[in-house]
């Protein structure tokens, strides 16, 4: 009798098409969850929306701090650190944000892209771009990025069920050992490598 009643050559056949078609739903998650959709825009549109549709909250925050050192209401030197040393003298309220938190420690782009993605002002203008339509909450990016893992996840433990009875059976295990390594390397490969990376509209323009 054959472990599950499927013999070892056809489990080894069978075992890469599904995690194929579980990296298949897993892609077309991501193109869901990054996908914008077409909303009919107001006649004024702030340069926080407009920098979130390009790159999300980093880059909201990354225009908030150019626009700050262009009117020379922070500094940066050499080494990328920013600093305030006047008024912040700004009405929009992501600009207050990025010039007190550097006001109270100096600190560079990338960590005061962590700190902000936090502040009340930030999230706000996250949920209020979603709210439009013009772009996937980060609730449902969270969603369609951790449903389609758990599915390949499932994929997984099923090989890793094949093999433990296949080694208590006594059956050789050499090739679906192989198949499960293989298989978690990519699945690793596509959440940590590929799924982060901005998706890019029909022109190539990255969001």
């Amino acid at each position: 009798m054959q472990p599950w009643g499927i013999s070892g050559p056809q489990f080894l056949l069978l075992y890469p098409l599904a995690v194929i078609a579980g990296l298949a739903v897993a892609g077309y998650a991501r193109r869901w969850a990054n996908r914008t959709a077409q909303a009919e825009l107001p006649p004024t549109v702030e340069y926080a929306e407009v920098a979130f549709l390009a790159g999300g909250t980093d880059r909201a925050v990354d225009a908030a701090a150019a626009r700050l050192v262009h009117s020379e209401r922070l500094r940066v030197n050499r080494k990328g650190v920013l600093s305030a040393p006047g008024d912040p003298a700004s009405d929009h309220p992501i600009d207050r944000d990025v010039y007190e938190v550097v006001r109270q420690q100096p600190t560079k782009v990338h960590a005061l892209r962590r700190r902000l993605k936090a502040m009340p002002q930030v999230r706000a203008l996250s949920e209020r771009v979603a709210a439009g339509q013009r772009s996937r909450s980060p609730r449902e990016r969270a969603l369609a990025k951790y449903a389609s893992l758990a599915l390949l996840c499932l994929v997984l433990a099923v090989g890793v069920a094949r093999l433990v009875d296949a080694i208590t059976d006594g059956y050789p295990v050499g090739y679906l050992l192989i198949q499960l390594i293989v298989s978690m390397a990519i699945i690793s490969t596509f959440y940590i490598g590929v799924w982060p990376l901005p998706a890019r509209s029909r022109a190539g323009t990255r969001w």
